[in-house]
């Protein structure tokens, strides 16, 4: 009787069978290479392994989905050497430990990776639980390392109180005029609330709904006119100087959030050092209201009205 000679692959899956142990993860079988545990050059290097997981040890091939891998070269696909792939696993592992110590977004997207090009990223809600990590994405989500989508922290104790203190309260809706000129009020281009209108001075009169405000809980400036049943709030284009206001669907994000004591006071941003102002010049009605380097001038002061 003739003998069918094994093939090519089979010798491989055999030979790696002898070289480690098949173990069952996920449903496959895999082979682990336990003697290159604690090296990943040594577990790059081996023909019958070359799979390193970070934290997990050595195997034969990237299998196990949920959990970093890294696999041998050179090859058409992945051109890098052993000690390039081990030195990526290295900060994968150097960046994990870094953003891991991070507990809330805002701390998160601040945070610099080991090598200090690009930042941590926030993972909100992902399994149950929010944490910080590397920037990518995983089977549970994708992170964010955008600080402007964080959602905006709680307020604490007497300061957030004082910080809100300029709310003018669930149910009131007051004029916002300038102190320079009380004449002019934050208004809308083009007059009614619609997404992506931007702010501007216009005449102030109490008897139009579209120049009427009230600061809320989570100090969001909020229009009383609704847009499809739902008010809509300040949402400066950038946290930086210039950058015009425009009207958006209200969402917990620290963008939308401003801090005004009520009452001849400058409102600023999420960043302290740029205030709610108008055009650079004399203030008219039609200037965009925009984010200016705050001064301490009283040019820049605003009032419930």
């Amino acid at each position: 009787m003739h003998m069918k000679t094994p093939s090519f692959p089979s010798l491989i899956v055999t030979l790696a069978l002898l070289s480690g142990s098949t173990h069952l993860c996920h449903g496959q079988g895999i082979t682990e290479c336990p003697q290159h545990d604690g090296n990943c050059l040594d577990c790059l290097r081996d023909p019958f392994c070359g799979s390193w997981y970070d934290g997990a040890g050595c195997f034969g091939s990237c299998v196990i989905a949920d959990i970093p891998c890294y696999s041998k070269g050179p090859s058409i696909t992945n051109p890098e050497t052993a000690e390039e792939v081990c030195a990526r696993a290295d900060k994968a592992r150097a960046d994990a430990a870094i953003c891991s110590a991070a507990t809330d977004c805002g701390t998160c997207t601040a945070t610099p990776l080991s090598d200090g090009n690009g930042n941590c990223a926030w993972f909100g809600r992902v399994a149950g639980r929010e944490y910080c990590g590397r920037p990518g994405c995983t089977m549970m989500g994708c992170g964010d390392t955008n600080a402007d989508n964080c959602p905006a922290p709680p307020q604490e104790g007497n300061s957030g109180a004082a910080e809100n203190s300029g709310s003018t309260g669930d149910d009131e809706f007051k004029l916002l005029s300038l102190d320079e000129d009380s004449s002019l009020c934050v208004g809308i281009a083009g007059g009614s609330p619609i997404p992506g209108k931007f702010l501007k001075l216009a005449d102030c009169d109490k008897n139009s709904d579209n120049l009427l405000w009230k600061m809320d809980g989570k100090r969001r400036f909020k229009t009383k006119v609704q847009y499809d049943d739902e008010a809509l709030c300040w949402h400066p284009k950038a946290i930086t100087e210039g950058s015009s206001i425009k009207l958006t669907n209200c969402k917990d994000k620290r963008k939308q959030r401003f801090r005004f004591s009520g009452t001849a006071a400058p409102i600023t941003s999420r960043d302290p050092d740029l205030c709610v102002l108008y055009s650079n010049g004399p203030p008219s009605k039609g200037d965009k209201v925009k984010l200016q380097n705050c001064t301490g001038d009283a040019s820049q002061n605003w009032s419930w009205a």
